[in-house]
């Protein structure tokens, strides 16, 4: 994903507010059956310092409110409150202070710069062929499906199933925000980088969606999942390796991010085949041998009886 072929590769504010941002899900997550102030005080601090890294991250903030809200656990969420409230007013000073306002900071300037059309914007960031969410990482089509119901009738599990509803939903609204601003594309950047802090509850709907999907042992299923998985990790390992930025037009507005005959994607790839060939060809060599043990691992132990064991559930 982005994290890799973006957060990961240079001194963006996406890296720390992702990281703050998994903290936080992380503590909730782990802990949401508790009903302690304590540990909605520590994921509280983590979230408001992931939005002083990015304010957009402020929309996972509101879902997990409205999500605490929703599941009763009031203790929880009056630290999450308590916790945000120390960064929220570090932020607010420091805006102030110097930019003389609270909330825009140094985009003041562009703070009514909402004028891309939401339906060109959003469809720029799902499907544009050199910016699209779903081109650069499919395996992300699979977390829609974390919604369908799991059988769970345990407390603990309803409520996680809620929270990582509330963050797909905060993940959707992060993508529509972005998509009117006026340089919906994230200006020099490898795939859609606005997309970065939705990521950990992607591929935490996506996890969910896996478990919903492979219930019935499809082999077929299996297989696609598992494609869509290892076509998301060659395409941000040729962002990763083959990245340089002679593609991108900066004035065409976002136009070439549509084009279909010159992509992104295929012009990163000619350029690492091209001048770093080592660097693709060396892990593909090692992937094809892991591949070749793999298989011969799994037919010498074909014909061994082994008691089968329960499918750990992801709670």
């Amino acid at each position: 994903s982005s994290l890799w072929s973006t957060a990961s590769q240079g001194l963006w504010a996406h890296g720390p507010a992702t990281f703050f941002l998994v903290l936080s899900f992380w503590l909730l997550f782990r802990n949401i059956n508790r009903i302690n102030l304590r540990f909605g005080f520590w994921a509280g601090l983590a979230m408001g310092m992931a939005i002083i890294n990015r304010p957009t991250v402020i929309l996972f903030c509101f879902a997990t409110l409205a999500a605490l809200l929703f599941l009763r656990r009031i203790r929880i969420f009056s630290g999450v409150l308590i916790g945000l409230a120390g960064p929220g007013l570090l932020l607010a000073t420091y805006n102030f202070y110097y930019f003389q306002n609270f909330v825009s900071g140094g985009y003041l300037e562009e703070a009514s710069l909402w004028t891309t059309p939401a339906a060109i914007g959003l469809a720029g960031l799902l499907i544009a062929p050199s910016r699209g969410l779903l081109i650069y990482s499919p395996a992300f089509v699979i977390a829609p499906f974390s919604l369908l119901p799991n059988g769970h009738r345990s407390s603990p599990a309803t409520e996680r199933r809620t929270l990582a509803i509330a963050w797909l939903i905060a993940s959707g609204a992060t993508l529509l925000l972005y998509a009117k601003w006026h340089v919906w594309w994230g200006g020099w950047s490898f795939g859609p980088r606005f997309a970065t802090e939705a990521v950990p509850a992607l591929t935490l709907g996506l996890a969910l969606g896996w478990e919903r999907l492979a219930q019935n042992q499809n082999g077929k299923m299996i297989l696609t999942l598992w494609s869509l998985i290892f076509i998301s990790v060659a395409i941000h390992f040729i962002g990763v390796f083959g990245y340089h930025t002679a593609w991108m037009n900066e004035n065409s507005g976002g136009a070439d991010m549509f084009s279909i005959r010159d992509t992104q994607i295929a012009a990163r790839f000619t350029y690492l085949i091209a001048n770093r060939p080592a660097s693709f060809f060396i892990p593909l060599a090692a992937l094809c041998g892991w591949l070749v043990w793999y298989r011969r691992r799994g037919q010498s132990g074909s014909g061994k009886a082994s008691p089968k064991k329960p499918r750990p559930t992801i709670r």
